[in-house]
């Protein structure tokens, strides 16, 4: 108290209505409009400052000296310092797990601030997916999620069903069950359906908007881009990019979306960087060309051919049962024989 310059007189005041010890003085007001009060509490207690209006007890040097008294016991004690060789960097903030009210809430905050916007039950992110997303948006750790892991509400809902029917629980299973460890859920592992693939990118963009990582367009405008290149018409002897190819185009165009996220822009130009401005896609997602069928009918090729018997003596070379023997002739009578065989012939001029 002496340092603040209170006089004797008032120090024996405050110490008479009990704060003898500087750390109760700090503790005993938890705000300053409490503090305020015990001031003017304080000088109807007083002798000399009794008869001051409030309007100058305010302002009174001996109420500003309590009150620097109270901020300066009142400062908490600073941390103490670090260890030699203990690392003092900011761990990564922690993501607290969301319910399903968490998500229905952030569905309805996109729905209100996009007016046409509609979720389904095939577009609307599960809960496994959703809990990745925010991970990564809090602490802006992107990563590309593999497609069987982009899983709407409808998809889990049938993972979950085929789990339910399932009659094998090993031991394994039921304690994960009983201690409440969710079980990673996992979509088809190829998806080929252009339906299918519209509804999983639709999916990932829904649950990017829902944990303000940006605007909805502009997965919107990526995801059109995508499906105008994967959908595209291909002459006859030319086919499209298949379910596995237009997932690793993916895997590298969202990968380089990310890459200038950590190069610091923000998601919104990246993607447009990527879709638009580079037309990555157009790149990745090619038509290729078929591999050339012979037009000629089995059977019928020159010359002998692999697998084919080689020929001798005008004959297959195979199995007597399957050789095919030439018709013998028989042979000739004697010529004694064949005198009896032919007719005389008569003179019947004689």
């Amino acid at each position: 108290m002496t340092k603040v310059g209170l006089a004797e007189a008032i120090q024996e005041a405050i110490i008479q209505e009990g704060y003898d010890a500087a750390d109760i003085f700090g503790f005993a007001f938890t705000d300053s409009s409490a503090l305020e009060a015990w001031l003017t509490r304080f000088q109807s207690k007083c002798e000399a400052f009794k008869d001051l209006p409030p309007a100058e007890w305010i302002s009174h040097p001996v109420a500003a000296k309590c009150r620097i008294l109270w901020q300066q016991v009142s400062k908490p004690a600073p941390p103490p310092a670090p260890e030699a060789g203990v690392s003092t960097a900011a761990p990564l903030p922690a993501c607290t797990k969301l319910s399903t009210t968490d998500r229905d809430r952030m569905r309805k905050e996109v729905e209100a601030k996009y007016a046409s916007h509609v979720f389904c039950h095939d577009t609307l992110p599960s809960m496994g997916l959703l809990q990745i997303v925010k991970q990564q948006c809090v602490g802006k750790h992107w990563e590309w999620i593999p497609w069987k892991r982009i899983l709407s509400e409808a998809i889990s809902q049938e993972a979950r069903a085929r789990r339910a029917a399932d009659s094998h629980n090993d031991l394994l299973h039921l304690v994960a069950d009983s201690m409440g460890v969710l079980r990673e859920e996992r979509g088809p592992d190829n998806v080929q359906s252009a339906y299918r693939i519209q509804c999983l990118l639709e999916t990932r963009a829904n649950a990017f908007a829902m944990c303000g990582a940006c605007h909805l367009g502009s997965w919107t405008l990526y995801n059109k881009k995508f499906l105008a290149y994967y959908t595209k018409k291909v002459g006859d002897t030319y086919r499209g990019p298949s379910g596995a190819e237009a997932e690793e185009a993916d895997h590298v165009a969202v990968q380089e979306v990310f890459d200038l996220c950590f190069a610091g822009c923000s998601m919104d130009d990246a993607l447009h960087q990527v879709s638009v401005e580079r037309d990555i896609l157009r790149h990745l997602l090619v038509s290729v060309p078929k591999p050339m069928r012979s037009d000629r009918p089995k059977g019928e090729g020159k010359g002998t051919g692999k697998g084919k018997p080689l020929k001798r003596n005008g004959l297959p070379d195979g199995p007597a049962e399957n050789m095919s023997r030439p018709k013998r002739r028989l042979p000739l009578p004697p010529a004694s024989k064949l005198k009896d065989r032919i007719t005389p012939q008569v003179n019947f001029f004689q």
